[in-house]
């Protein structure tokens, strides 16, 4: 197959394999995330912009500029580099069995630990979190005194600006995708896209969950064990030694019996034995 950067008259900006390996390696050490060779159109087309706005005409003169500005400890372009080149793809009830199996395991958890902490650890522009927090609210009227949190945390934190901001360019049909959402989302004034309306969540939901930013990599800020763990659709991005060392920290921060959620496209075989398959892709700590 013909790579198609691989001729510099189609390229507004030179963009060598070794310009890619060195671009993929400072992206990997911030965080665990792999650029495969495949990636490499995609990480032209995502990043030409920048360049464009900081006037430079290679890319190697940006990946130096990236490189001389992490050696001073200034991450900013970096971090803008990354969110340009990861992809945040979600949407309310993502994977929706998830949060049925939630609903049926709150009031044991409850009974078992007293209170339910829940992490979702790549909650990317805040669907999933806000989609737990409508099942959390929903379960909370009939129990009012039960002690359930919610911590939602993401790398990007533009990403996190929108999550805690809570509005979404919706269709009647996106609305109409689960029962909850009508309930917990107010609309507002149309959106950009034709037949798309801002809907804002419920002000009732935000007090079940705090925003924070958090590399996966990186030491944890996390006060307590989680008892139920969301982490979806995010390790597909990582090498087999980042996922083990990953869920080796994950199974240090819950408890035994603990509940592990992870993407429909994941699995966690050959990765950790400290987990064991309930349902689908749905692990009890062991």
């Amino acid at each position: 197959m013909t790579d198609p950067l691989s001729t510099e008259q189609k390229m507004e900006f030179p963009f060598t394999d070794a310009d890619f390996n060195r671009l993929s390696t400072l992206i990997t050490k911030r965080t665990g995330i792999e650029l495969p060779e495949h990636k490499k159109a995609l990480v032209y087309g995502r990043l030409a912009r920048r360049l464009r706005a900081l006037s430079l005409k290679d890319f190697s003169s940006y990946i130096k500029a990236l490189e001389e500005n992490v050696k001073r400890g200034d991450e900013e372009e970096l971090v803008t580099a990354i969110q340009a080149v990861t992809t945040n793809v979600t949407s309310f009830f993502r994977e929706s069995h998830h949060f049925d199996m939630l609903k049926e395991q709150l009031p044991i958890f409850l009974q078992k630990y007293g209170e339910v902490r829940i992490w979702t650890c790549a909650c990317s522009t805040g669907e999933e979190p806000w989609s737990l927090a409508m099942v959390v609210a929903e379960f909370k009227k009939n129990n009012p005194d039960a002690r359930i949190s919610i911590t939602a945390s993401d790398l990007d934190k533009d990403a996190i600006a929108k999550a805690e901001k809570g509005v979404y360019p919706l269709r009647p049909e996106d609305v109409a995708a689960h029962p909850l959402l009508k309930k917990y989302l107010k609309a507002g004034e149309a959106a950009r896209l034709p037949g798309e309306v801002y809907h804002t969540v419920d002000s009732s939901l935000r007090t079940l969950v705090s925003y924070q930013q958090q590399n996966l990599i990186e030491d944890w800020k996390l006060p307590h064990k989680m008892h139920i763990v969301f982490c979806r659709n995010v390790i597909i991005y990582f090498g087999k030694q980042t996922k083990i060392t990953l869920f080796q920290k994950v199974a240090a921060h819950m408890p035994v019996g603990g509940l592990l959620f992870i993407g429909h496209s994941e699995s966690m075989l050959g990765i950790s034995d400290a987990f064991k398959l309930l349902g689908r892709t749905a692990y009890e700590r062991v």
